[in-house]
């Protein structure tokens, strides 16, 4: 595995504004990362993987309540 990245990084990485990943997170569709010495938040390579699921189902037209029971299935 990679070094953590930061949310801003995973943000940059997956295209989307940081308030989006912490709603991603807050409903369930992404685990709770880890938290730094610092507090911040530390996402791994499966979160950065996961983010761009989400994005991407979402550009085909899925909405999230249907994408958090796909990710169940996974």
């Amino acid at each position: 595995m990679k070094k953590p990245i930061t949310i801003g990084n995973l943000a940059k990485a997956v295209g989307v504004p940081k308030g989006t990943l912490r709603y991603y997170e807050a409903i369930g569709l992404i685990p709770k990362p880890q938290r730094g010495e610092s507090g911040y938040r530390l996402y791994s390579d499966a979160h950065v993987r996961k983010a761009q699921l989400i994005k991407q189902a979402k550009q085909l037209g899925i909405n999230l309540h249907e994408i958090g029971e796909l990710l169940n299935w996974a």
